[in-house]
């Protein structure tokens, strides 16, 4: 049997965090670990090994795109594919997404079994 995933999700808003560590937990059986807090998230994607992270763009006290180049630096989390999560679907946020070595985009709001199909496709490829 191969081990359970382990999906990050750092995203400052509550209510998506219990969407989407109830969805993923019950539905795709993974570990679902969610923080709201950028600089927590950091802190825990270098303590524990995670497969994938799903990372809010739009955070108070750190950006996602702050986040992920803080991950791409590290030696310990720079392997770990990040998709971000994001309601902003102008121009020029999604050049700057095309422009990273990310491994994909869901939009807000979305469906949870979409998620869960994204995030399979990724571990597919990973």
């Amino acid at each position: 049997m191969t081990a359970k995933k382990r999906i990050l999700v750092i995203e400052d808003e509550i209510d998506i965090c219990t969407v989407l560590k109830v969805g993923l937990q019950s539905l795709a059986k993974w570990d679902v670990f969610t923080i709201q807090s950028a600089q927590e998230g950091l802190l825990l994607a270098n303590a524990i090994s995670f497969d994938v992270i799903l990372l809010d763009l739009i955070m108070p006290e750190l950006d996602g795109m702050t986040v992920f180049r803080e991950l791409k630096k590290n030696p310990l989390t720079r392997e770990i594919p990040v998709i971000f999560i994001t309601a902003r679907t102008d121009k020029r946020t999604l050049n700057l997404l095309n422009r990273e070595n990310i491994a994909g985009v869901i939009f807000k709001p979305f469906e949870i079994q979409t998620v869960i199909a994204y995030v399979n496709r990724i571990l597919e490829n990973s």
